[in-house]
């Protein structure tokens, strides 16, 4: 049988929220060895995943409380509906819970309803289809074009380049 080493031990607050709600939500951080990690004032980033990848990202401050160290978590954007898992790294170097069964529910709310979910990753196509449907680009981009589409910046600093964030 598997066992943590590494948990998150959810406080009363919950980890029910919805779209939009700037409540804070605290986890306990803990260890199953016991070890002091030493986690005061340590910088901590939160994710927040679902099957597609890493949705929100946290940027916060541990904390010590009665001899416990404390994570708090905002989402302070409205991400859409759904359940993901969280994971918090402290100091690059400690991994909030050791399995994926740390979840939060994001319920869908009145703000909610209005954002429309972008896939980063096509979003480049999506946009490259709408320019040249429309006019605003031509179909064709060559490798004697002025144009550098990717994820790497071109040696090449005439051309113009168009960061994806993805490999072509």
């Amino acid at each position: 049988m598997y066992t943590n080493v590494l948990n998150l031990e959810e406080s009363i607050d919950g980890n029910r929220i919805k779209q939009g709600d700037l409540s804070v939500m605290h986890y306990l951080l803990t260890d199953a060895n016991s070890d002091d990690l030493q986690l005061e004032d340590k910088q901590a980033k939160v994710y927040l995943t679902d099957a597609d990848g890493v949705k929100y990202i946290y940027d916060t401050t541990v904390k010590e409380k009665d001899g416990k160290y404390l994570c708090d978590v905002v989402i302070d954007t409205i991400i859409p509906a759904g359940t993901y898992t969280l994971e918090i790294w402290v100091d690059n170097t400690y991994c909030f819970p050791s399995d994926n069964k740390a979840k939060i529910r994001v319920e869908s709310s009145v703000l909610g309803n209005a954002i429309t979910k972008v896939d980063n990753n096509n979003l480049w196509k999506e946009l490259t289809e709408y320019a040249v449907k429309n006019g605003y680009l031509k179909s064709e981009i060559t490798e004697t074009s002025n144009f550098e589409i990717g994820n790497t910046e071109p040696t090449d600093k005439t051309k113009i380049w168009i960061d994806t964030g993805v490999d072509k």
